[in-house]
């Protein structure tokens, strides 16, 4: 049986109000932004959050939650009403077991922060903080199980690790599960550049049973960018490829036929639209996705 549109969770990155700065706001001003974005998706049927890398600007010195306890818990209140989820994505200097103490201390700071945001703003125990694993050629499976165990408890329980898009990633992510437990969010763009591995459909009831009882999966969904874009550098708009890996601007229907036909008989889950039309492209995901699975239930 193929999931329906509706047994699935579709998000996307927030979008706040685009007249904030990114610096010097208050972050009280940045929370009541947030609170704002939350009700505005989930009126649109979006509960599925990811919190927008701004944040780390507005927030990079931490907070005085205990003088914003007001608009936090109006958070809270938001979130427990309309059933949201929220999620932030770890900034990209974060590096699992970092051989440089410098570099390592700034990654571990820089979860501390995130967590702390999520528990500050009420986020349930499926509001977790999405890192990358380090490419799995440099065999550091037994360090980053080291690593993670090392810290704090309130951390541990909200982090969650996306295999990168180089071979035996997912295979490397899944052994450091086996060594702590943590969740695999799959990320199907990265696993179809990957080249290699288990198959999606296996990929995904792979990674979803990774996730602890109580707290419902999330994988990401996004499609390679094929239009051309400008050449750095070039005075006029001259054609260049794509790098591989960035998001298109919608996902390819095919891409989404692929995952909703990997759905079959796994439980609901969540999906995390890497795109960049956001909620548009989180509309046309649900519309691809009520095509492909009466497609498949007609063969």
């Amino acid at each position: 049986m193929v999931l329906m549109a509706d047994d699935i969770r579709f998000g996307t990155t927030m979008r706040l109000d685009p007249g904030l700065p990114g610096r010097g706001v208050h972050p009280s001003l940045a929370l009541a932004s947030i609170i704002d974005a939350i009700r505005r998706h989930a009126a649109r049927g979006i509960t599925v959050l990811r919190l927008p890398a701004v944040l780390s600007a507005q927030l990079r010195d931490g907070c005085d939650w205990q003088a914003m306890a007001a608009v936090c818990g109006e958070c809270a209140e938001v979130i427990g009403q309309l059933g949201v989820r929220l999620s932030i994505h770890a900034e990209m200097h974060v590096v699992a077991a970092a051989d440089d103490a410098a570099i390592d201390a700034a990654s571990i700071a820089a979860l501390v922060r995130a967590v702390e945001v999520l528990d500050a703003l009420g986020a349930t125990a499926d509001g977790v903080v999405v890192a990358h694993l380090p490419h799995p050629a440099s065999g550091r499976g037994a360090c980053i199980a080291r690593w993670y165990l090392r810290l704090s408890a309130p951390i541990r329980r909200r982090i969650a690790f996306e295999p990168v898009a180089a071979p035996g990633a997912f295979e490397a992510a899944l052994s450091v599960h086996q060594r702590t437990g943590a969740p695999i969010v799959l990320d199907t763009l990265h696993l179809q550049l990957a080249g290699s591995g288990p198959a999606l459909g296996a990929a995904l009831s792979l990674a979803l049973g990774t996730w602890p009882a109580g707290v419902r999966p999330k994988i990401h969904l996004s499609s390679q960018r094929t239009e051309a874009v400008p050449l750095p550098g070039a005075r006029s708009a001259r054609p260049g490829a794509p790098h591989p890996g960035q998001h298109a601007d919608y996902c390819h229907p095919g891409d989404i036929a692929a995952l909703a036909e990997a759905a079959r008989g796994v439980p609901p889950f969540d999906v995390m639209i890497e795109a960049r039309a956001g909620e548009q492209a989180v509309a046309q995901v649900r519309r691809d996705w009520e095509r492909s699975r009466r497609s498949v239930g007609a063969r």
